[in-house]
């Protein structure tokens, strides 16, 4: 830019004072568990969440995953988890479905592993556990038959054979949880 004539020569070297090399979080998978306990606490305060940790599987997830955003991507999934939680600690389908790709993890509570999020829902102490499952189990099958009709919510709501109104309900139900 510099070379083009869009960037002052003179505020590219004040700016290149120091330089710091990282290498890419991918490569650095043994720092994700210490960044996520960091951000869930963060983001737990700043939002005023009872967030109080992460489940293994979840965890598990976040260091599979690629990270092409490097720490930033991490904080802002993190921060969508905890806002997104449905107990005190995050599960897997609380990340977002770039990240936990939502629709394996659907498919897998669908199929019976609903017991999965049972289990881990009782082992963090949560209460109410059959509304939290529901609205799981809601918020999966809209935004998966959503994401499936191209966000047409005519065809959505005939393919789930509800109404519109009920639709946009649930919708804002799982919005609203998000």
């Amino acid at each position: 830019m510099v070379a083009a004539g869009r960037f002052r020569d003179d505020l590219l070297y004040r700016l290149n004072g120091l330089t710091i090399h990282m290498s890419p979080l991918r490569d650095r998978r043994d720092d994700i568990p210490w960044l996520v306990s960091h951000f869930i606490r963060l983001s737990k305060e700043k939002l005023g969440k009872g967030v109080r940790g992460i489940a293994p599987e979840a965890l598990q997830v976040l260091t599979s995953h690629s990270w092409p955003g490097n720490i930033r991507e991490l904080q802002n999934a993190v921060r969508y988890a905890v806002i997104r939680a449905v107990s005190n600690v995050v599960t897997p389908d609380s990340l977002p479905s770039a990240v936990s790709r939502l629709g394996a993890t659907a498919a897998s509570h669908a199929t019976g592993d609903v017991g999965d999020l049972v289990r881990s829902l009782l082992a963090a102490g949560a209460t109410e556990i059959y509304r939290k499952v529901i609205q799981l189990v809601d918020r999966i099958v809209v935004d998966e038959t959503l994401q499936h009709v191209g966000g047409n919510q005519v065809q959505e709501s005939e393919l789930l054979g509800i109404s519109r109104t009920t639709l946009r309900a649930k919708i804002a139900a799982a919005g609203e949880h998000a």
